[in-house]
């Protein structure tokens, strides 16, 4: 089994790198989540509207970066 991989302090970058949004500060570009909520609160719909490729903003707001 092999180690996980660590860093000393002074390899870290000195600023992070600009984040890439999949959706305009929804949802980021190599992101991994997990959409919850009641039952019957429209979680398909709001995975639907995230996962569909369109130019259309997701939830009619926020842009999406590339369809």
């Amino acid at each position: 089994m092999t180690a996980f991989p660590t860093r000393r302090p002074r390899e870290l970058e000195d600023h992070p790198r600009q984040q890439d949004w999949l959706v305009d500060t929804l949802w980021g570009e190599q992101a991994v989540g997990i959409l919850g909520g009641e039952p019957k609160c429209g979680k398909t719909f709001l995975a639907l509207d995230i996962a569909v490729a369109s130019a259309a903003p997701c939830l009619r707001r926020f842009p999406v970066g590339r369809p």
